[in-house]
């Protein structure tokens, strides 16, 4: 066995080689694991009359689900169906048929608000295609269709 003795000039060297050695293997078996990396987000088109059904709820479904869904409704605000988030939140209602300047969900998703850290939360913005086709929705009166 390897004996490390103070004061021997290889002692250091051999440590250093070890520890390269060892971090080189433990990078090779990371090769191996399967790391789920984050979907890629769609540049959809967009579209002067959006559909809920089509392009709309996919849009929440992929990034707002997570911390707005029946077991986990932050704010008290779901978004994992239609009537769900026609309710709003706590504070009321987040989506303003016919008037996206006055809905609470379109400005956080716009990151126009200086209260909210923006939507999705600790993620990137989504495109400015998605965000376009969320205003035109609510522009044309939010509708389950």
């Amino acid at each position: 066995m390897f004996r490390i003795r103070p004061g021997k000039p290889y002692t250091l060297h051999f440590c250093w080689v070890a520890a390269l050695g060892m971090l080189t293997l433990l990078l090779a078996g990371c090769q191996h694991l399967d790391i789920e990396q984050p979907a890629p987000r769609r540049d959809t088109a967009v579209k002067q009359s959006p559909s809920y059904s089509q392009d709309i709820q996919p849009i929440f479904t992929e990034y707002c689900v997570k911390c707005h869904n029946p077991r986990d409704a932050h704010k008290g605000l779901r978004l994992d169906t239609y009537q769900a988030m026609m309710r709003g939140h706590k504070d009321g209602p987040v989506i303003v048929p016919g008037r996206p300047e006055d809905s609470i969900l379109l400005r956080n998703v716009k990151r126009e608000t200086a209260a909210s850290s923006g939507m999705p939360f600790h993620q990137e913005p989504l495109a400015r295609n998605q965000v376009q086709n969320i205003e035109n929705w609510v522009r044309q009166g939010a509708l389950d269709n």
